[in-house]
Parts: C-alpha cells; sequence; structure tokens
C-alpha cells in the first residue's frame, strides 16, 4: 500500500473534488437529457400543459438556478411557497458546486502538470480504485431502490421537507419522473467515472515506462 504524505493526500482530494463538482455542473446543464425525457414520456400531458409549455417552464427554472441576477422565478405552472423555499436551497447548492468548479478548472490544470513533470500520476491509482469501488456501490444500491436512494439523498442535503412537492399544488413534480433523476445520477456518475478511468490509464501507462 502506498503512503502518502497529508500534503499529497489533500491536493489528490482537491483534485477529485475539483473533478465532482465539474461533472455535476455539467449534468444539470446537460438540456438534451430533459427534452429527451419530455419526448420519450410525453411528460407535458402529465403537468397538463404541452411539452412545449413544459420545456418553456424547465428553461425558465433552470435560469433562476443559474443566474444570480434572477431572483424570482416566473413559471407559467403553479408554484408553491414551499417549492419555492426549495428552489432557492437548490439555487444556494448550484453556487457552491459552480465555485469549486470554477476554482478546480485551474487547480486540476495545475495539479495534473505537476504530476506529469514529476513523473508521479502512479499515485492517484490507489484512490482511484477506492473511488471506483464507490462508484460501484451507490450504482447498486441506486438499482435496489432508487426511491429509498433518492430519499436519503435530499434528506442528507436539505434541512427540511420542502423537497417533497404536492402535485396539486406543484404540477410540476409530475413532470419530473424518477426515470428522469436516475437517468441524472447515471450521466454524473458517467462522466465521474470516465475521468477517473482517463487518470488511471495515464497513472498505468507511467508505470510501464519505469
Amino acid at each position: 500500500m502506498i503512503k502518502l504524505r497529508v500534503t499529497e493526500i489533500l491536493q489528490i482530494f482537491g483534485l477529485f473534488l475539483a473533478l465532482f463538482a465539474i461533472c455535476i455542473a455539467i449534468t444539470i446543464n446537460f438540456h438534451p437529457l430533459y427534452y429527451f425525457m419530455v419526448t420519450k414520456e410525453n411528460l407535458g400531458e402529465k403537468a397538463g400543459v404541452s411539452n412545449a409549455h413544459l420545456i418553456k417552464s424547465y428553461k425558465d427554472l433552470l435560469n433562476f438556478l443559474n443566474f444570480p441576477w434572477i431572483t424570482e422565478l416566473h413559471m407559467k405552472l403553479p408554484t408553491s411557497y414551499a417549492a419555492m423555499q426549495h428552489y432557492r436551497d437548490v439555487k444556494a447548492l448550484f453556487f457552491k458546486d459552480y465555485v469549486v468548479a470554477t476554482m478546480g478548472i485551474p487547480y486540476s490544470y495545475w495539479y495534473l502538470k505537476k504530476l506529469r513533470i514529476q513523473k508521479c500520476m502512479w499515485i492517484l491509482i490507489q484512490p482511484i480504485y477506492y473511488l471506483i469501488i464507490m462508484i460501484v456501490l451507490i450504482l447498486f444500491a441506486m438499482l435496489i431502490n432508487f426511491n429509498n436512494f433518492f430519499i436519503v439523498f435530499h434528506k442528507i442535503l436539505f434541512r427540511n421537507n420542502d423537497w417533497l412537492f404536492d402535485p396539486n399544488l406543484d404540477p410540476i413534480i409530475n413532470a419530473l419522473p424518477e426515470s428522469y433523476f436516475m437517468a441524472c445520477f447515471i450521466l454524473f456518475l458517467s462522466l465521474f467515472f470516465a475521468c477517473l478511468i482517463g487518470l488511471l490509464m495515464c497513472g498505468k501507462n507511467e508505470l510501464k515506462k519505469k
């Protein structure tokens, strides 16, 4: 087992945290995934509107979540007070992720460049194996019971129950099926896994040259 110094552990953690945040940012802004779900499952009908109307509401919601200068959400679909509070909580999480991702891009470039110059990419191999095991366990938990996984996920991130939407007050919840959120998690894990595999291959190729 490789023994790493505390500074090395922190730098590796910083790299993986940055990649984690970047993959989240890509996932939550990957609009084609939702457009596909809208068409495939005719989600507009479930929310009581046309698919085009639903996509417009989806864009309005994402604009509110993404841009700090948009302080009010204006959707044609009804929005309850509890739902509005939840959207504000999500908006705060979005900004935290964007801060980490923005800082993480130059940090990742600097750190990976440093490892390549020092020919130390191989030190990432063992931590990557641990992360791959974690990804497999998360996927296993999702596939066994995604509903329970989703509930635990929300209880970890939020300190209130505002995320429990009432379909009568917030019909948009009917247009956000479990299958969509599962697809988002799978997309995120796939992106993160691809990053890890890329780094793993770089580390192994470096070892072969020694």
